[in-house]
């Protein structure tokens, strides 16, 4: 099957009310202040939403290069205090892990939130994080999560640990925090994305990375191709709040003239991920402005989509109530075959889902698996 342009609208995409404030984040002059004036006539301060209130120290930024006066400067400004302060002891975290990683010779790759907030955004206190996100390699998933539970650093409630390797199949990444200080919190990854393999795409991805530093910790960090297909696609998925931020953080990365569109539409076909960028990078040119070039949604539109891909990406569209149970059973075989059963056969499945079970009855699993894959299947 081809991809192709979905007349519905997405549940994921921001909400009207999401999108003046994105507006008036993201453009300039006479656009950004009718944007403003328009959402902020329209909303009370105390009643904005958690995505959008991630969004106003971005507005309060813009406002002021407009030399506007907005009676709300003071709550803006709170934020973006708070968002200095934070993102300064989630920088210090990381370097700390980072540090522990690299004494173990593990190599590691900053994702997200603490490379767009010192890279793509003018100052880090414009983006609000809420923890750092580290990627080793599959092989390394093992070693590095031993290391940073000797740290100190321990599995978030509510979670299990994966401790044998198909148990590290089920997930593509495991959240911590810091037991000295439990709002610092990284998610430590050994695969991109959850259930989208390729092997090449993974290659491509390291052989890319370029050079970072946090707090004086030398690592790797995706190039900005790879960082705008994941970021596209870990925003396409539904939430009961649609998470407006990745139109921001896809939108600076395309101002950025650093993509490298070929590589983009490459990452998207090796990845299977055609129906969630071709959604999102039309939202970013039709709407956002963003200098996206027509020839790249035209590649991506000519690509064929596996029937798994179109499985995956409707239920990503979808609240873990609607998720049927054969469908997400079907994920997860999915994921099995690529994981153990490829290499082992019949016993590789039986393992993939007794660890999948792992202490749970059979509806309990079932309960867990739908919420799981609501969540993007990270915790």
């Amino acid at each position: 099957m081809a991809a192709h342009f979905r007349e519905k609208r997405q549940a994921f995409l921001p909400t009207p009310q999401q999108e003046l404030l994105l507006k008036a984040c993201l453009f300039e002059g006479a656009d950004a202040l009718a944007a403003w004036h328009a959402w902020r006539s329209s909303t009370n301060l105390d009643d904005v939403d958690i995505h959008s209130m991630r969004l106003l120290p971005l507005l309060a930024h813009n406002l002021e290069l407009l030399g506007v006066e907005d009676p709300g400067f003071n709550k803006y400004r709170g934020i973006q205090r708070r968002t200095w302060a934070r993102n300064h002891m989630l920088f210090r975290a990381a370097g700390r892990a980072l540090q522990q990683l690299e004494a173990a010779r593990i190599p590691a790759m900053a994702l997200k939130g603490v490379v767009l907030a010192s890279t793509y955004y003018q100052s880090m206190s414009l983006r609000p994080m809420d923890d750092f996100d580290l990627l080793v390699q599959r092989a390394d998933g093992e070693k590095a999560l031993s290391v940073l539970v000797g740290l100190g650093w321990r599995v978030l409630d509510g979670q299990f640990q994966p401790r044998v390797t198909s148990e590290f199949a089920v997930r593509a990444a495991c959240a911590l925090e810091d037991s000295t200080n439990v709002e610092s919190q990284v998610d430590l990854h050994w695969r991109l994305l959850w259930a989208r393999f390729s092997d090449e795409a993974e290659t491509a991805l390291w052989k890319r990375a370029v050079p970072f530093e946090i707090s004086g910790t030398k690592c790797l960090a995706p190039c900005a191709a790879d960082m705008l297909v994941h970021v596209c696609s870990h925003g396409a998925k539904w939430s009961d709040i649609p998470a407006a931020r990745w139109v921001i953080d896809a939108a600076l990365l395309v101002r950025s003239g650093s993509v490298d569109w070929t590589h983009v539409c490459s990452q998207t076909e090796r990845m299977g991920l055609a129906l969630p960028l071709i959604e999102t990078l039309n939202y970013l040119r039709t709407v956002m402005g963003a200098p996206v070039p027509d020839a790249v949604l035209q590649n991506l539109m000519e690509l064929h989509v596996e029937s798994i891909d179109q499985l995956l990406y409707e239920l990503e569209l979808q609240s873990p109530t609607q998720q049927g149970l054969l469908s997400t059973l079907r994920i997860h075989q999915h994921i099995a075959w690529h994981e153990l059963a490829r290499s082992e056969g019949l016993s590789g499945y039986w393992r993939y889902f007794f660890a999948l079970r792992r202490g749970r009855s059979l509806p309990e699993l079932a309960s867990w698996m739908a919420r799981r894959l609501g969540r993007g299947a990270t915790s």
